[in-house]
């Protein structure tokens, strides 16, 4: 049973009390040395038990035998007075005890016993097995006290032959001095074993042993010392002081166990010099011992040492003051505790180490605190040293560790099998170099740790190092205060290196770290895999060189990874190269999620991923990403790749490159089925591209670019707004609509080729220049081709277009090839002030592709509106219609041939204010459809005509020109030739406003006269082979409304409706029919008017005439021309030394 140390010394006093009380009652006598006695040997020999000898002062030259038991053998002056010393020969002692109960000396009533021989041999001699058990049964307290001890490099002060059993044996207040030579006592205090009861090998057997208030003086091995085990014993150890006498040997050593219930207290001890202060080797069997408010001073290995506590037994270490010599290896070591142990190291002062203040190996199945210490380090290698813990619930906490070389905290081997361990609280601070806190292995097999509330400064190499959390583990790092030393070329906030298999989990959370300068990262983490979770949240981190958080390798295998609500700032000085670096594959369905960082000052990149791959996904959404002013490069987000099935999400993110040198966001290649969403990002201050595609969109993958704002700086404008600097293709799809696109020199929108299968849908983009021009506003370089199926470049404002030397557009297509279709519909295309060539313009038209161009205003160009630069062939459809065309020297300009079985249909378009041609065709026409109907051609000076072609029509194509009306235009159509069996058809069109010829055949001979007939000449006249009867003999009119075509704002109004004067219906009369017809509240039915019924007609819904969108008014233009595509490498990935 465990018992305190109040009751240890209740026992000692009540078993004075019943000695005496037991003398008394037999009548004991008192023997005075030298007046009863000559000498004290006569005087024991002469004593009955119980009886006391009084020793007057002076020497004795004698050696003492007590035989007799309960003897009380006192001095009357104290030890100063009273001498017992002797020469008896080697290995013989001043003082033999062989009966129980014997007290030798007490407070100021001791002896100086002094050993005259100098060697090895005791001075007082204890017959162990002859005061108590076996000898005596109920033996009572035997009691050395008050005495100087002393003798020339003796082997013991006092000896004990064999187990304290059954007894209690009391040492107190005793000096152990030297007489000459360079040390007292091998051993001060000498504890022998034999095998008493059933038990072998024992010091102690159902003993109490009391060590109190001792000083030892000059010992050479040992303050105290047990040769072997303690045995259901109690040992008090109290109030001594061990003096060594070099620096070698220990206060206390035990080579053994303290078993069965022992206990033991070694408490307000001082220790000073020797090797090591406190040495004991083994507690178990539910055994306490505590060691507790010592000193500990000038050791030079170890201050306290203990070995193994086993089987629910209970260690203490508290409060003591350790400093050791300055090169002494360890403040406090223990090794191994298990089976239920509790321990406790806390409250201690520990300085002057050089290796380790705390250093522990192996816990299983224990609960262990340490607490509060402080450790100054002087440079240790250590403050805390730590390996291996099993089942354990281990507390580190509130320790002060100051002044080491290496490492505050080193944990050295595993964490496992379930276990709490908790790190919190504690302040590191290094002098500079090394680590704060270090666990160099695996926390794994369901262990949960926490390293949270430090506070740690003064590295150079990591703040925080986690190796690895493994098959369930759970570490939590949170709430940290790191400061890394000043400007140094190695430190590391928190490195972690893995978190893996069977779903192991990081936390990092709320963590103030200040890289103060350095070189390296704030986070860094190595790897993430088979299910693990990392969540790093609420973190401050500043003052990096390198990076805020870099991933090393590779997430994989179904793990996620979550970095949200960080703030990453870079050097203020120097800033740094990447806010957050995923520098490997992010893969095989893992998940990653950067949200809401505030990332500040990078260089390079505000985040980077390498590749996301194998059905991971990635979302980076609402960040702040600000980089350094003139950055070398600046990307807010880059992503190299992603691949297989992997989905990546950019929403909502706020990116100031801060002009520096590259793009917003940056992918290189997105492939294999994988999608990409861009969508709700502002990014300004760029000088390349807002968003940037590096390399293919391919098989069946997609990019979804939506809602952004992409603003380079007016003072530096951007190269391109968004750009596919490759193919979009195999099935895949590039969608980018709703965006802000504005700043930009070259393209607004552009890609390369839609290939395969592949779609683009390009729609309601506002799209600005530059102030100084830009010179396209989309840009497509090369084929859209192979079935693209449902391709849309649509609803787009497209602003300040401008001829760079080189022919602009305000849309370019380089080619519709192999089946694809494309509708392009309500673009407003507008040139800048200055001018550009084309508002549309596309290349090559071939292989059965369909263009549909609809509903689109183009103003201010000076070429055309609508350019078609060369071919379209082979079954190609292209339709114009209820365009806007306004301005331009051609409206429409076909600048190649149009052939084998192609169709082109231009219809109910408004064409206004061209100088040369309506529309012109330079090509021939072979074997082909051209429809031109319902249209609009207003000339813009007197010399414009409508309908031009420059080249034959032959090989079977039909040219019909039905119900178009000719404005201002000085010819209406002038054809140059029919040939072979192509025929004209002219039906329905009004040429009243024509001043010229209505219709000119140029070319054609008698064979292939132009079939003009139902036309409205209205006295214009033709020239050539044309043959206009009969005409019409008024404007016509196609839907019947009373109104010509060419004043009709509402064509094709139902038969019957009364219109108004410019052919659209009449609002219909006030009516009280409780339908609310007006949009105010219905009546109650009486017949009369509410007060909405009758409001007057609201504003007329726009006319859906065959004249497009609405005019405008043409804008000056000047006319310069066309440059050729512009094509790149990928972009290196900027090295990492």
């Amino acid at each position: 049973m465990q018992m305190k140390r109040t009751g240890i010394y209740r026992i000692y006093g009540l078993a004075l009390f019943a000695g005496v009380s037991l003398a008394s009652s037999a009548f004991a006598a008192t023997i005075n040395v030298p007046a009863d006695q000559a000498t004290i040997q006569n005087a024991i020999n002469a004593a009955s038990p119980g009886d006391t000898i009084l020793v007057a002062p002076g020497t004795y030259n004698e050696s003492l035998n007590i035989a007799t038991a309960e003897l009380t053998i006192l001095s009357t002056a104290g030890r100063n007075s009273t001498t017992i010393q002797d020469s008896p020969g080697a290995g013989n002692p001043i003082v033999r005890i062989s009966a129980p109960g014997t007290t030798l000396g007490g407070p100021n009533q001791g002896f100086l016993i002094r050993h005259l021989d100098a060697g090895p041999t005791s001075v007082i001699y204890v017959e162990s097995d002859q005061i108590g058990f076996p000898g005596v049964d109920n033996a009572p307290p035997t009691s050395i006290n008050g005495n100087r001890i002393a003798a020339n490099q003796g082997s013991s002060g006092i000896y004990s032959d064999s187990a304290l059993a059954e007894i209690t044996f009391n040492l107190e207040g005793n000096i152990f001095a030297k007489t000459g030579g360079a040390y007292s006592f091998n051993s001060a205090m000498y504890f022998d074993s034999s095998n008493p009861g059933s038990v072998t090998n024992a010091a102690f057997y159902t003993a109490n042993l009391n060590v109190l208030s001792n000083v030892v003086n000059d010992f050479d091995t040992n303050g105290v010392y047990f040769n072997n085990s303690a045995y259901s014993s109690d040992i008090v150890i109290d109030n001594n002081t061990f003096n060594a006498a070099a620096a070698a040997g220990y206060g206390l050593y035990c080579s053994d166990y303290l078993y069965d219930g022992s206990n033991m207290w070694f408490t307000q001890n001082t220790v000073n010099g020797g090797d090591y202060g406190f040495y004991f080797y083994q507690i178990e069997n539910g055994s306490t011992l505590h060691i507790d408010d010592n000193t500990f001073d000038g050791f030079a290995s170890y201050g306290v040492s203990m070995e193994y506590v086993y089987y629910g037994s209970d260690l203490t270490i508290d409060d003591n003051t350790i400093t050791g010599d300055g090169a002494a290896d360890y403040g406090i070591y223990t090794y191994y505790f298990d089976e239920g142990c509790t321990a406790s190291i806390s409250r201690n002062t520990i300085s002057d180490v050089d290796y380790a203040g705390i250093y522990h190996e192996y816990t299983y199945y224990s609960i262990v605190d340490i607490a509060q210490n402080t450790i100054e380090g002087n440079s240790a290698d250590y403050g805390l040293y730590l390996y291996y813990c099993s089942a354990t619930l281990l507390n580190v906490l509130s320790n002060n560790v100051s002044g080491y070389d290496d490492y505050g905290l080193y944990v050295d081997d595993y964490f496992e099998n379930g276990g709490q361990y908790r790190f919190n609280g504690n302040t590191f601070t290094g002098d500079g170099t090394g680590s704060g806190m270090y666990f160099s292995d695996y926390f794994e097999y369901g262990p949960y740790v926490e390293i949270n509330d430090n506070t740690i400064s003064q590295f150079d190499l990591y703040g925080i190092t986690v190796n690895e959390v493994y098959e369930g583990g759970v570490c939590k790092v949170n709430r940290n205060v790191i400061t890394a030393a000043p400007n140094t070329a190695t430190a590391t906030g928190i490195y972690w290196e893995y978190i893996e298999g069977g779903g192991g989990t990081g936390e990092v959370v709320g963590n103030q770290i200040d890289m103060n300068g350095s070189d390296l990262d704030g986070l860094y983490f190595y790897m993430l895999n088979y299910g693990a979770d990392l969540l790093v949240d609420s973190n401050n981190v500043t003052g990096f060189k390198r990076t805020g958080l870099y991933f090393d390798d590779y997430i994989e295998y179904g793990a996620s990874c979550v970095i949200t609500n960080n703030n990453f700032f870079g050097h203020v000085g120097a800033g740094a190269d990447t806010g957050v670096d995923i520098t490997d594959y992010v893969q095989y369905g893992s998940h990653i999620v950067i949200s809401n960082n505030d990332i500040r000052d990078y260089m390079n990149e505000g985040v980077y991923l390498d590749y996301v791959y194998e059905g991971a996904t990635a979302h980076i959404d609402g960040n702040t990403l600000s980089a350094r002013t003139n950055a070398t490069s600046g990307y807010g987000v880059y992503i190299d790749d992603v691949e297989y099935g992997s989905d990546a999400w950019i929403r909502n993110n706020e990116i100031d490159v801060n002009n520096g040198a590259d793009d917003a966001i940056y992918f290189y290649h997105i492939g294999f089925g994988s999608n990409v969403v861009v969508t709700g990002n502002t990014c300004l201050n760029y000088q390349d591209a807002g968003l940037f595609v590096d390399d293919v969109v391919e098989y069946t993958s997609s990019l979804v670019v939506n809602d952004n704002v992409f603003m380079a700086a007016a003072v530096t404008p951007s190269t391109f707004g968004v750009y596919l600097e490759d193919y979009v293709e195999y099935g895949s799809y590039f969608e980018c609509v709703g965006n802000a696109v504005s700043n930009f020199t070259d393209y607004g929108v552009g890609t390369s080729y839609i290939y395969y299968g592949s779609d683009i849908v390009c729609d309601d983009n506002v799209i600005t220049g530059h102030a100084d021009g830009a010179d396209f506003g989309i840009y497509i370089g090369d084929e859209i081709e192979y079935g693209a199926f449902f391709s849309s470049i649509s609803g787009n404002t497209i602003t300040n277009i401008k001829d760079d030397g080189s022919d602009r557009a305000g849309i370019y297509i380089y080619e519709l090839y192999e089946g694809a279709f494309v509708d392009v519909r309500k673009n407003d295309v507008t040139a800048h002030p200055d001018g550009a060539a084309y508002g549309i313009m596309v290349e090559y038209t071939e292989y059965g592709s369909v263009f549909d161009f609809a509903l689109n205003t183009i103003a201010g160009f000076t070429k055309a509106g609508f350019e078609f630069d060369s071919d379209i062939q082979y079954g190609a459809i292209v339709t114009l219609r209820n365009n806007d065309i306004l301005g331009a020297a051609v409206g429409v300009l076909f600048k190649a041939y149009i052939d084998n079985g192609s169709e082109v249909t231009i219809r109910n378009n408004n064409i206004d204010g061209f100088t040369e041609y309506g529309v012109r065709f330079d090509g021939f026409i072979d074997a082909s459809i051209v429809e031109i109907y319902e249209n609009w051609f207003t000339g813009g000076v007197s010399t414009a005509r409508g309908v031009r072609t420059f080249a034959e029509l032959n090989e079977g194509t039909v040219l019909s020109i039905d119900d178009n009306c000719f404005r201002d235009v000085s010819d209406g159509v002038v054809i140059f030739d029919i040939v072979e069996t192509a025929i004209a058809v002219l039906r329905g069109n009004d040429f009243s406003g024509v001043s010229g010829a209505a219709i000119i055949s140029e070319n054609a001979d008698a064979d292939h006269v132009v079939d003009a007939i139902l036309n409205f000449i209205a006295g214009a006249g033709v020239a050539g082979n044309v043959n206009v009867a009969p005409e019409l003999a008024s404007a016509p009119d196609l839907d019947g409304d009373g109104v010509p075509n060419c004043d009709d704002l509402c064509p094709g109004t139902a038969p019957g409706v009364e219109v108004d004067e410019n052919g659209c219906p009449l609002p219909p009369p006030p009516m009280d029919d409780n339908m609310n017809d007006n949009m105010g509240g219905n009546d109650n039915g009486n017949g009369n008017d509410n007060g909405n019924d009758n409001g007057g007609p609201g504003p007329q819904p726009a006319p859906a005439c065959g004249c497009g969108n609405g005019g405008m008014m043409m804008m000056p233009l000047a006319a310069i021309g066309f440059a050729g595509i512009r094509r790149r490498v990928r972009k290196p990935r900027k090295s990492r030394a």
